[in-house]
């Protein structure tokens, strides 16, 4: 005859503790994510990634003031421009094609190249 005891024999003559679905307390309800909600202005705050807010002002801040203080050889100018370029073809043909499309296969010293700048 079944028992109404949460232990139960095994094949090898043990005793198993069954889960008793009774004596669990009920998990509490599902949160709902962020993404999942409407943006409205009480809430819109909720939905921005301060930390990527903060960085994309304070980095350009920071240069701007630090230009002010460095003086510009022909050499710095040079190096920003081919910099620039380099950071366009690392956002575009990696971060964007690459990795966020895969719409190409890249050996691995292009895909580190590519992280890098």
């Amino acid at each position: 005859a079944p028992t109404a005891s949460p232990v139960a024999e095994t094949a090898a003559g043990g005793k198993a503790v069954v889960a008793d679905a009774a004596r669990r307390p009920n998990p509490e309800p599902k949160k709902v994510h962020i993404t999942d909600t409407p943006i409205t202005l009480a809430n819109w705050h909720k939905h921005v990634s301060w930390l990527n807010v903060t960085l994309i002002i304070a980095i350009p801040i920071y240069g701007l003031v630090q230009a002010y203080w460095v003086p510009l050889h022909l050499k710095t100018a040079l190096w920003a421009v081919v910099y620039y370029f380099m950071t366009g073809l690392g956002i575009t043909a990696g971060y964007h094609r690459l990795w966020a499309h895969c719409s190409y296969s890249a050996t691995l010293p292009l895909k580190i190249y590519l992280a890098a700048v």
